[in-house]
């Protein structure tokens, strides 16, 4: 995700919805900003990115890098365990904004700790779920805000079945994108879980996401299904709308009058498909979002304590899994539960 993601991406179906993906990539190719350096433990890496993409320093060490460079903005696409650091350390050093990759960490906290860092320190923060950058994603909520299918009553999200802190901090965040970032109430969720991998303190997994249901204070319920695509379906009292194959293509079916059950046939129009052919990726709208708050021309679009609240989600459903699919509710509690997202011999 620092650099060389576009390699894969490029090969996506909807690879022009979605390119440049890499935070390096995007950074190049957004106005106004100017890669300076990058850092990778790897020095051939390193050194690789920074003549691709023009900038004008590379260093294996974080730490010797924000010594050396006055940066307005960081991108931290580290693995998860060591993020915490990079993080602590930035801030330490006078960054203003910072745009960090997914799962923010392995506790509860941890997250704490660092949301109450970044708003101490008043950072502009964007978190690696790029959909809610995506603007096929605004556009439609703005249209949902406006009316076009009445008040949202629920969300189904699909997105295969994939392990829990690789991928569904993605699913969760396009849910209370369209829930209007309400709180969540409670989540009840059947996993793929090794019951040898968890222990008091920790599981030692990313275990698999079969089904969630996530219940919002605003009465919207979200749904999580383990089907073959990325549809995103929303639903509300005058009609639905289905942002179709991660973005492709928009589907609108709203009630012809008022009356009647809510999808009832002789109730809905004909149904209008809207291709998308968008041409900025959420990426680089990431980062136009972190130059905007760095000049003060606009607030961070991503609270942190957003992140905190979509991570006590992630946690929510082990707890529900591990016992026996139970609804769990919020105020989620802190008792130091590590979830380490080992998915077979990598961490995310």
């Amino acid at each position: 995700m620092g650099a060389t993601a576009d390699e894969k991406a490029a090969h996506w179906a909807i690879a022009r919805l979605w390119l440049p993906l890499a935070h390096a990539s995007a950074i190049a190719a957004a106005e106004g900003a100017e890669l300076t350096a990058v850092c990778d433990v790897k020095e051939a890496t390193a050194r690789q990115t920074m003549e691709r993409y023009g900038a004008r320093a590379f260093y294996t060490d974080y730490r010797e890098m924000l010594a050396r460079e006055p940066l307005d903005a960081v991108a931290i696409a580290t693995r998860t365990p060591e993020r915490k650091a990079v993080i602590e350390e930035c801030v330490r050093r006078g960054v203003r904004a910072l745009f960090c990759e997914k799962p923010l960490c392995r506790t509860l906290e941890d997250a704490d700790e660092l949301v109450a860092l970044l708003r101490e320190n008043r950072v502009a923060f964007v978190y690696g779920t790029r959909r809610r950058f995506m603007p096929v994603y605004g556009r439609v909520q703005r249209e949902i805000a406006a009316g076009r299918i009445g008040a949202v009553q629920s969300i189904v999200v699909r997105f295969g079945r994939s392990p829990l802190l690789w991928t569904h901090p993605h699913t969760v965040d396009i849910a209370s994108f369209f829930a209007g970032d309400a709180a969540p109430e409670s989540v009840q969720a059947d996993l793929e879980l090794d019951p040898a991998a968890v222990s008091a303190r920790e599981v030692d997994a990313d275990p698999l996401v079969r089904s969630a249901t996530i219940r919002f204070t605003n009465g919207i319920v979200a749904h999580l299904i383990a089907s073959e695509s990325f549809d995103v379906e929303i639903a509300g009292t005058k009609g639905m709308v289905t942002i179709e194959s991660d973005g492709a293509a928009v589907v609108w079916r709203t009630r012809l009058a008022d009356g009647g059950p809510a999808f009832d046939p002789g109730h809905l129009l004909q149904h209008e498909r809207v291709e998308n052919t968008d041409t900025d990726s959420g990426t680089v709208e990431s980062i136009r979002a972190l130059l905007a708050a760095v000049r003060g021309q606009g607030a961070s679009l991503y609270p942190p304590e957003l992140t905190v609240r979509n991570l006590e989600i992630l946690f929510a459903m082990v707890e529900s899994h591990l016992g026996d699919g139970r609804r769990v509710r919020w105020p989620i509690a802190r008792r130091g539960l590590k979830i380490t997202g080992r998915f077979g011999s990598l961490y995310p």
